[in-house]
C-alpha cells in the first residue's frame, strides 16, 4: 500500500489533481516494492482489508493487484503521475483540479489520433485548454459527470505546445466509440494535427522564401538592365 506519511508523491498528486481528503488511499497499491511505483493500483476494499493489511500479499503471488489509477510519466511533467484511463471512474469523483466538461462535438474530436491542436475545439473550451500547466487532465461529456458507471471520461495530456492528446488505447477508445453511437451522439470530428499544421507552416515559410528569391532575382535583373541602359546613354552621349 501507499505510505501516506513518507511517500512525497501523495502530496505532489494531491495538489496536482486536486484530490479530495476522501479519495482512498488505502486501497492504492504497487505490485512490488522493486518495480519503484511504476504503476498505482486501485484494489477493492476487501483485497486491502482482508490481504494486504494482514500482510498475505508477502505469501502468495499477486496475478491481478486491481485497476490501474496512476501510470508513471515518460514525459517531463511537474508531477511524477498520469490518470490511467482504466480506473478513471473512481478518480474523477476526487478531482477537483485538471477536469473539464466537454461537448458532444468535442469529446468526440478527443477521440483523434495525434496533437490535436487547441483551435480546433469550442473557444472557450479552448481557453480553459491553454490555461492547463503541461499534464494529465480529464474530459467529462457534458452531463454526465455524476454517472460514473457509465464512464464518459478520456484521458488527456496537455503538450507543451498549444495541443493536446489522447491517452486512451485503441480497444477502450473503440468503446467509447460504440457508447456514444448508442446514445445517438457520436460524430466523426476532422481535426488539425500539430504535425500537419507544422509542415503546411513549414511549406508556406518555404514558399514564401521561395517567392522572396525571386522577387530579389527580379529586382536584380532591372537593376542590371538599369544600369546597362545608362551606359549605353552614356556611350550615346559621349559620340
Amino acid at each position: 500500500p501507499v505510505d501516506l506519511a513518507a511517500d512525497p508523491t501523495v502530496a505532489a498528486l494531491v495538489g496536482f489533481y486536486g484530490l479530495t481528503p476522501a479519495f482512498p488511499w488505502g486501497q492504492i497499491m504497487t505490485r512490488s516494492s522493486a518495480e519503484g511505483g511504476k504503476t498505482l493500483y486501485y484494489a477493492t476494499a476487501r483485497v486491502a482489508a482482508d490481504v494486504v493489511a494482514k500482510g498475505y500479499q508477502h505469501r502468495v503471488m499477486a496475478v491481478h493487484t486491481g485497476l490501474k489509477v496512476f501510470d508513471k510519466n515518460t514525459k517531463l511533467c511537474q508531477v511524477g503521475y498520469r490518470v490511467a484511463q482504466e480506473a478513471i471512474q473512481y478518480v474523477v469523483p476526487h478531482m477537483t483540479k485538471r477536469v473539464l466538461e466537454a461537448g458532444p462535438r468535442d469529446f468526440c474530436a478527443a477521440l483523434n489520433d495525434g496533437n490535436i491542436l487547441l483551435d480546433n475545439f469550442a473557444p472557450a473550451l479552448a481557453e480553459q485548454l491553454e490555461a492547463l500547466t503541461v499534464g494529465s487532465f480529464v474530459f467529462v461529456l457534458e452531463g454526465y459527470a455524476q454517472d460514473t458507471a457509465l464512464k464518459m471520461f478520456l484521458v488527456m495530456w496537455k503538450c507543451r505546445s498549444k495541443s493536446i492528446n489522447l491517452l486512451v488505447s485503441k480497444i477502450e477508445r473503440g468503446g467509447m466509440a460504440h457508447k456514444l453511437r448508442a446514445l445517438g451522439i457520436y460524430q466523426e470530428v476532422a481535426v488539425t494535427l500539430k504535425a500537419k499544421y507544422d509542415v503546411e507552416k513549414d511549406e508556406k515559410k518555404k514558399a514564401s522564401a521561395a517567392e522572396e528569391a525571386n522577387d530579389a532575382e527580379k529586382e536584380i535583373v532591372t537593376e542590371e538592365k538599369k544600369s546597362a541602359d545608362s551606359e549605353e546613354t552614356t556611350e550615346t552621349a559621349a559620340k
